[in-house]
């Protein structure tokens, strides 16, 4: 019975980290896409749907993750906050 526990807590840690991971690159690569959009004259409309869609991807996400496991919504936030830095420095070192 606590193998079963053991192997439950390990798959809801992965999946956590892996969501997480996944949600957070698209939600912060989208986000210094969609930055430029504001910056174009005309593009501003299609800018705010799109930081909406981002808030509603990363709310549902999380929902989902918070309903099966408070383990697994803490495991994909720590990996969102890696993807963020991921994403930063990635941006820092393409900026000119």
């Amino acid at each position: 019975m606590t193998q079963l526990i053991t192997i439950s807590i390990i798959v809801q840690i992965i999946v956590g980290l892996f969501v997480g991971g996944v949600i957070g690159t698209i939600h912060f690569y989208s986000l210094h896409w969609n930055s430029n959009n504001f910056l174009i004259k005309g593009r501003a409309l299609s800018a705010m749907l799109i930081q909406l869609a981002r808030f509603a991807l990363l709310s549902v996400t999380l929902f989902c993750l918070a309903q099966w496991s408070a383990t697994s919504l803490l495991c994909s936030l720590i990996a969102l906050l890696i993807a963020r830095q991921y994403v930063l420095n990635s941006c820092i070192k393409a900026a000119p």
